[in-house]
């Protein structure tokens, strides 16, 4: 069976939460899977930022990272004219599949997520300075 989840920032405390993505009363919320709810925990709690929204690839890096949306990956290219040389790339999911922004601008480059040699590195959330 296929894993649905999604991660996003709290507006609360700005940490971050994995479970369901919920949309109700025109406010977004993350509720965690594998926490137990209980009195005096509020909607409030759950709340996240639309704009850090990331939805999990279901797959994980070289060290068993999971690996979102939004993730910032450092990957070793496979194309002729950049063979073996490491370059950094962003998760985006766009019409229904995920792909690489390949930020280094080296042109295009063989990847399936299924490559044995990508490291999550971070994400373009908490950690925007490694596109620079």
């Amino acid at each position: 069976m296929r894993t649905i989840k999604f991660r996003a920032k709290t507006i609360k405390t700005g940490q971050w939460l994995y479970g369901d993505l919920i949309h109700n009363r025109g406010k977004v919320y993350v509720a965690p899977v594998e926490k137990f709810y209980f009195d005096g925990i509020t909607e409030a709690n759950f709340e996240v930022d639309e704009k850090t929204i990331g939805q999990f690839t279901e797959t994980e890096d070289l060290h068993g990272k999971e690996i979102y949306e939004g993730d910032i990956l450092e990957i070793e290219c496979l194309s002729v004219k950049h063979l073996g040389e490491k370059t950094k790339a962003v998760v985006v999911f766009d019409q229904g599949t995920y792909f690489l922004d390949d930020k280094d601008k080296r042109g295009s480059f063989a990847y399936h997520f299924g490559n044995d040699n990508i490291v999550m590195i971070g994400n373009i959330y908490d950690n925007p300075e490694l596109l620079k």
